[in-house]
């Protein structure tokens, strides 16, 4: 890895595709300096599955990050969620 660069794993789930719902992992070369909103639009996600990244949740090793111009930092795993569609409580009583 050339210096200035950073390794990003970047996680997101296509809950659209029930029957695979597979995680999608796409490891990302970035520069240094990179915010997460920068490595979610350079990873080519939004385009490949039709997201609105303000409609999006977003975390980092399993914490949930509201800010999205926070910097990266090298071996980072950003985790992008999609909104729920029901309330898990609900679906739960509707079952």
């Amino acid at each position: 890895m050339s210096s200035g660069q950073i390794s990003i794993e970047l996680v997101y789930v296509d809950l659209s595709n029930q029957a695979q719902n597979q995680p999608v992992l796409q490891e990302i070369q970035c520069r240094e300096n990179s915010s997460i909103s920068e490595v979610i639009q350079q990873s080519g996600l939004l385009d490949q599955y039709q997201l609105d990244l303000d409609s999006l949740s977003v975390g980092i090793w399993h914490q949930v990050v509201k800010d999205l111009s926070i910097l990266v930092q090298d071996k980072d795993r950003i985790e992008v969620y999609q909104p729920l569609k029901i309330d898990p409580t609900l679906a739960e009583l509707r079952r």
